[in-house]
C-alpha cells in the first residue's frame, strides 16, 4: 500500500435546501507521491438527483489542475438535493 501525502487547499460548505447535516467538501493538492493526479476533491455526502434514481457516487474525483478539481466539485454540489443524503464513508 502506497502512502499519500496531501495538503488541504480549499474547504466549502453547502447549506440550503434544508440540507441536514451540513455537506462539507475540500480540495487537497498531492505532495507525495509526484506520478499520480495533482489535486483531489472530496465531500462529505453523496445524494439522489431524483426520487427515483439511486446515490449518485461522481467517478471523476480527481483532476490536473486546481480549476479543474473546483470545477468537478461545485458541478456535482450544485446538483444536490435533499433527497436521499449519505454519509460518503471515504471523507
Amino acid at each position: 500500500m502506497r502512502l499519500y501525502i496531501e495538503k488541504v487547499v480549499a474547504e466549502y460548505v453547502l447549506h440550503g435546501l434544508g440540507l441536514e447535516p451540513i455537506v462539507r467538501a475540500q480540495i487537497t493538492e498531492l505532495i507525495e507521491p509526484k506520478d499520480t493526479f495533482k489535486f483531489q476533491w472530496a465531500i462529505s455526502h453523496h445524494y439522489c438527483p431524483s426520487e427515483s434514481a439511486g446515490i449518485y457516487i461522481p467517478s471523476k474525483i480527481s483532476a490536473e489542475t486546481f480549476q479543474e478539481a473546483k470545477d468537478l466539485l461545485f458541478l456535482y454540489m450544485k446538483g444536490f438535493t435533499s433527497i436521499g443524503i449519505e454519509p460518503n464513508p471515504y471523507y
